[in-house]
């Protein structure tokens, strides 16, 4: 029960802080243009890279891959914290 409750309210958070498709070309689907833009600002520091020539696609649930400029990284979303990053990066 506690598992179904914790579903449905990451539900309703994604719907009301945007989420769904991007409408960016580098971004893969099921990840919208909000969450987009967190990770793009966490992956230009961590790759080294600028926003254009970085890849974010969908990973597992609450999770998100970043590729570009011959790095990747791994982000994770985190209830009341928001995008963290939860690999370090790799050439």
């Amino acid at each position: 029960m506690k598992r179904v409750l914790m579903a449905a309210a990451f539900a309703a958070f994604m719907v009301a802080c945007g989420g769904g498709q991007s409408t960016y070309p580098n971004v893969g689907p099921g990840i919208s243009d909000r969450h987009a833009d967190a990770i793009f600002g966490l992956a230009e520091f961590e790759l080294n890279c600028p926003r254009q020539q970085i890849q974010l696609s969908k990973v597992a649930q609450y999770r998100v891959g970043a590729n570009g400029c011959g790095n990747r990284a791994l982000y994770m979303y985190v209830q009341n914290v928001g995008w963290v990053s939860n690999s370090s990066s790799t050439q």
